[in-house]
């Protein structure tokens, strides 16, 4: 595994504010310029090489809302906006603009049960094979939950459920 590339500027604002003390509200904002990252370049009859650039930026939005209501439900829902630029000729590739995430738990005695859904836009820029850039999906799964014991819980995940063929690539900040 190659070390990261150099880091030369980097910007953070993440404030959050709580509601009546049963919503919280997260948002956060982020700037990176690096230096010297590595990019595959294609070239003509199909064929790559791999270049250093001098630089790129990553930069992009969070926004994230918690909320705990009565009768034992809890609720998150957020977003994360990412925009890449190399040398101000175009994005980095392999990064989807936009995730969504969304879950539910309700507690009831002992037993949690869950559901989660969680949607990532089409990856538009891709280096090899362009007609197989990863499409749009959204994934749901569920749990259940019970609790035994302070110290013992059994806990049952289905990932999945909508048996969607997806594709992630986890280069950047996502």
């Amino acid at each position: 595994m190659s070390p990261p590339p150099p880091l030369t500027a980097a910007a953070d604002l993440a404030p959050q504010l709580a509601a009546a003390g049963w919503a919280v509200l997260d948002a956060a904002a982020f700037h990176y310029d690096y230096s010297e990252i590595i990019r595959w370049q294609v070239l003509a009859g199909g064929r790559f090489k791999t270049e250093n650039l001098a630089e790129a930026q990553i930069q992009g939005g969070e926004l994230g809302v918690r909320a705990t209501w009565p009768k034992n439900l809890n609720t998150v829902f957020s977003t994360t906006y990412l925009s890449t630029d190399i040398n101000d000729v175009g994005p980095l590739t392999y990064v989807p603009e936009w995730r969504f995430y969304a879950s539910a738990a309700y507690e009831y005695n002992r037993t949690t049960y869950g559901l989660e859904v969680r949607h990532v836009t089409k990856t538009d820029t891709v280096v090899f094979y362009q007609n197989d850039a990863p499409d749009a999906f959204t994934l749901v799964s569920a749990r259940v939950a019970f609790q035994f014991r302070q110290s013992t819980r059994l806990s049952l995940h289905l990932e999945n459920l909508l048996n969607k063929q997806y594709e992630e690539m986890e280069r950047y900040r996502m």
